[in-house]
């Protein structure tokens, strides 16, 4: 797929391939923008459209709703890291 996405920029001054899996932190932004907190996360998971197909890590919206505090909590933290190192999991590059 990359290959036809390639065919289709030639020529054009844009990112080539590989440009667009590298975890490489975004040195652009020059605004400070505060961490997303417990309650904004809380919001967003409340907030999941229900009874829509899980992706390749198998997990639907009720889960994240119904799990509670703790896994709120959870999510945060990996958000957090995620956000503080300005890299995503490789595995989150997959989609179906």
């Amino acid at each position: 797929m990359l290959n036809r996405w390639n065919e289709h920029f030639k020529g054009e001054k844009s990112a080539q391939p590989s440009e667009f899996y590298e975890n490489e932190p975004y040195d652009y932004i020059d605004e400070k923008i505060e961490e997303p907190t417990l309650d904004e996360i809380h919001e967003i998971i409340r907030n999941l459209k229900r009874m829509k197909t899980p992706g390749t890590d198998n997990i639907n919206a009720e889960l994240p709703q119904a799990a509670g505090p703790q896994m709120t909590q959870r999510i945060q933290n990996l958000i957090l890291n995620i956000w503080r190192s300005e890299r995503m999991p490789n595995e989150w590059n997959k989609s179906i």
